[in-house]
């Protein structure tokens, strides 16, 4: 019970971290989606949780300094819910693109994710998360 309980805190501290750390980074990615944004951000979040493919080529060039914050940070998280364990399910996440304006967007992320812990499996709501995202050469990066 404490195991599901610190994999809970630790959900809730990485939707934290990435909501904080993308407001204040912009938004984009370079291993994005050349024309869906929604379909850039899923990569990017898919390739921090289940730690298959470099997150850091969805993120953009622009803003290195926050690049690099975002992965250490990111990293971080990753190791403490390996560290407990847990395997997380991300099929239950939503992408939302909004209206493009120019070379941006705000895709939402959202619905829930299901974390298992210890054989247990619970569903851990995923509160919404806007990453903005920044079209570089092409492609979708998340940018803050």
């Amino acid at each position: 019970m404490e195991t599901v309980k610190k994999v809970n805190l630790s959900l809730v501290a990485l939707s934290l971290v990435i909501m904080v750390v993308l407001s204040a980074c912009g938004a984009s990615g370079s291993g994005g989606s050349g024309g869906d944004p929604a379909a850039s951000a899923k990569g990017f979040f898919d390739a921090v949780i289940s730690g298959k493919g470099d997150a850091t080529t969805f993120i953009c060039t622009s803003n290195a300094t926050s690049a690099a914050a975002v992965k250490q940070s990111l990293d971080a998280m990753k190791s403490s819910l390996a560290s407990s364990g847990a395997t997380l399910d991300t099929s239950g996440l939503t992408y939302t693109a909004g209206t493009v304006s120019g070379d941006t967007v705000t895709v939402t992320i959202g619905g829930s994710m299901k974390v298992t812990v210890a054989s247990k499996t619970t569903d851990a709501p995923l509160p919404s998360i806007p990453i903005h995202m920044k079209n570089e050469s092409g492609a979708w990066k998340v940018c803050g």
